[in-house]
């Protein structure tokens, strides 16, 4: 009876979690018909195509290691043919990903696939469990505080997510890909995860911010989870140790860890970033099983490597490490290294492809501080996940007696995990991005572990039979016990979206501070985008430096109106093109004197001389510029004016 509640507890899960997901994404702001267009979109032009290549790159993969690698793929192909084909809209970006999706979809029907409706097994129906409070912690996590203006009348934004929302909105431009808060600069920076959002949003018919903010990670986080399950399995874990690891990743961290806010909310790409790692290791643990790789896998692997790269740069740069490393012992073992020299060879290449096209133009902050702060690694190694790493160091004996016989894939999970621990603490950036490394080491504990800790127990049946229940509620009590102390930190970070979800009711309103966005800051922006050119551009009073304590980080009109700004922030721009880290002084001077020093006929004047289509003004900003003439567009918030040509 246990048992089959258990197989029941699993799908009733998902229905809960998917209807509190899709109850949360209409409140905050989204529609079914956006829902479902986006979806079709993310299935055909997205996982079909990349499915379709699969089978020809890494044929024999089981169906949740093959979405892993299919949906690595189909970005690869979206990536290139928007590099080509952007410039004439999503439709022509997306054209190549539906031609293949079509044929992956015809495919995958002529398989007659059949859909039998039973309940799954046990270790199947707890990663169902997973996914279903996946999806419930993401609804108040990462949905919810996103609402737009227009439901929570009065909020303030994390600015990260407006910075990834005007990514995704920039993508409409084409190649090269620019900053939408700095008209005419270029963004050299790992976009891609916006930048599928955002086409697919279009393309749907969709905004940009409701497609990153509120369609795009609920499928992506679950095929995340089913990519781990995948990676544990192809590691030597069972069905349950596999399912368990990949909820652990999730669920099982230590309290104030940056893990649970990154995988629940996708900030800055990084759930979007694991889901990527997974499938460019299960690509190349597929090639060195069996046969000889295909033709087709060596192009399709460096495709998912330049994906991977372009989601996120530090977890390209842990690949392409490991795989690195895992061929030279390999190669010292006395194993086959040659096709394993090759995966090595062809990451460099994807990498170095896409450092010589986009990151080569960045300003480097990462700075190696050598020594200073390994003192501080082994605190900050309890506090990322401590049960994780206690399994970890308990499986080192036994992948240390099994050296010669851990595979080509075990070696580069170990790789990353003592790798991504070690860049975090001999690199330092001065807005703690160095943390992405250790936030790729610590699914990468669990999922070593797992091997171990299946050799484990068998060792402990064949002792006595009874010892290996005991082992496994030993260990089933040690991740309740992680699962409780994770809940009391995610919990609390769940008040927000409980807080967004009774103002999109109407049943709670608050004062706003200087740095709100109000329902007005987002009717005005929606008006510029329906009363404007994509290519015209605006400068705003609002950017930021008048405030206490600016950073330069209000990334708002931007990322509601999909139009691009003259500057409407700095910080970052900083870190990401030297052209404009040598030259954000006069852009800054000449907006100040548009908005503070010149008169109202000089400010037009100087204004249209820039290029500069439109004037927004923002009320909230102390010492607004109160024109004569009669604003374009004007409500409590926001003044708008068209700029004479």
């Amino acid at each position: 009876m246990a048992f089959f509640a258990l197989r029941l507890a699993g799908p009733a899960a998902l229905t809960v979690g998917g209807l509190v997901w899709l109850a949360a994404v209409l409140a905050s702001g989204g529609s079914l018909a956006g829902l479902a267009a986006f979806a079709g979109l993310f299935f055909i032009a997205v996982l079909c195509a990349g499915r379709f290549l699969a089978r020809l790159a890494a044929p024999g993969l089981e169906e949740a290691a093959n979405l892993a690698a299919a949906f690595c793929l189909g970005l690869g192909v979206l990536l290139v043919s928007w590099w080509a084909l952007g410039r004439w809209g999503a439709w022509a970006a997306l054209a190549p990903g539906l031609v293949l999706g079509a044929a992956g979809a015809a495919g995958w029907l002529r398989e007659k696939p059949r859909l039998r409706p039973r309940l799954p097994g046990g270790a199947v129906s707890l990663l169902m469990l997973f996914m279903g409070m996946f999806l419930f912690f993401h609804a108040f996590w990462g949905v919810l505080p996103a609402a737009t203006p227009e439901r929570l009348g009065v909020w303030t934004y994390n600015q990260d997510l407006l910075w990834s929302v005007g990514n995704a909105a920039s993508g409409a431009f084409g190649a090269p890909f620019g900053d939408m808060r700095m008209a005419g600069y270029t963004l050299h920076y790992h976009f891609l995860n916006d930048l599928a959002a955002g086409l697919l949003a279009r393309a749907a018919g969709a905004s940009a911010w409701a497609g990153l903010a509120f369609y795009w990670y609920a499928p992506v986080g679950l095929l995340t989870l089913g990519a781990l399950w995948a990676l544990a399995k192809r590691l030597g874990a069972g069905d349950w140790l596999a399912a368990l690891a990949a909820g652990a990743v999730f669920f099982m961290n230590s309290r104030f860890s940056e893990q649970p806010f990154h995988l629940f909310t996708n900030t800055n790409g990084m759930g979007t970033a694991l889901l990527g790692l997974c499938g460019v290791l299960l690509l190349a643990d597929r090639a060195l099983e069996g046969e000889k790789p295909s033709r087709a896998f060596w192009p399709g692997f460096f495709l998912a490597c330049a994906a991977l790269s372009m989601i996120k740069s530090t977890l390209g740069a842990l690949a392409l490490c490991a795989l690195a490393a895992a061929a030279v012992v390999s190669l010292v073992t006395g194993r086959r290294s040659l096709p394993m020299a090759g995966l090595a060879g062809l990451c460099a290449a994807a990498f170095g492809a896409c450092w010589a096209l986009v990151f080569r133009g960045a300003v480097n902050n990462l700075m190696f501080s050598g020594l200073e702060r390994v003192g501080e690694l082994p605190e900050a190694l309890v506090n990322a996940s401590l049960l994780g790493l206690v399994l970890y160091l308990a499986s080192l004996p036994w992948s240390l007696a099994h050296f010669r016989r851990l595979t080509f894939v075990q070696l580069c999970v170990n790789a990353i995990a003592v790798g991504g621990a070690a860049a975090f603490a001999l690199y330092t950036h001065y807005s703690f991005s160095q943390v992405y490394f250790l936030l790729a080491a610590i699914p990468m504990w669990w999922l070593a572990a797992m091997p171990a800790l299946e050799c484990y127990g068998r060792w402990l049946a064949a002792r006595r039979a009874a010892l290996r229940p005991l082992g496994a509620a030993a260990l089933g009590a040690a991740c309740l016990c992680a699962f409780g102390w994770q809940l009391t930190d995610v919990v609390p970070e769940c008040r927000e979206g409980v807080q967004a979800a009774l103002r999109c009711a109407g049943l709670r309103m608050s004062q706003p501070t200087e740095e709100s966005v109000l329902s007005g800051d987002w009717q005005a922006a929606r008006w510029l985008e329906e009363n404007s050119d994509p290519a015209e551009i605006f400068a705003t009073n609002r950017n930021n430096k008048t405030f206490a304590g600016s950073d330069g980080v209000f990334h708002f009109y931007t990322a509601a109106s999909e139009r691009r700004g003259y500057l409407e922030s700095y910080r970052y721009a900083l870190d990401y093109d030297n052209a404009y880290a040598e030259t954000r002084r006069r852009l800054e001077e000449v907006s100040d004197a548009i908005f503070y020093r010149l008169s109202e006929e000089e400010a037009f004047d100087l204004a249209a001389r820039e290029g500069i289509d439109w004037l927004l003004v923002s009320t909230q900003v102390e010492g607004w510029p109160q024109w004569q003439r009669t604003p374009d567009f004007a409500n409590d918030a926001v003044r708008l004016y068209r700029v004479p040509a």
